[in-house]
């Protein structure tokens, strides 16, 4: 995982959509947004995340965190 503390947050482990895409692996994408994190709320932050797993399944093959506390999330 990996974490760059700007403004906003911008944390990633495992794959991203475009290293799925040239891996050419089939996966499925669930996005939310820090519209219902706690911390995020109380920081008055704003952000999304995305989690990839293997089509069909519920392997986590990664996941990307933008905004709200992205940094300590990704752990």
């Amino acid at each position: 995982p990996y974490a760059t503390y700007t403004d906003p947050e911008i944390a990633s482990v495992g794959y991203n959509e475009v290293s799925l895409k040239a891996a050419g692996i089939e996966y499925e994408t669930y996005t939310k947004w820090f519209d219902r994190c706690d911390r995020a709320l109380c920081e008055s932050k704003k952000g999304i995340y995305k989690l990839h797993t293997k089509k069909g399944t519920d392997e986590i093959l990664g996941a990307t965190l933008v905004g709200g506390p992205a940094g300590d999330m990704i752990c």
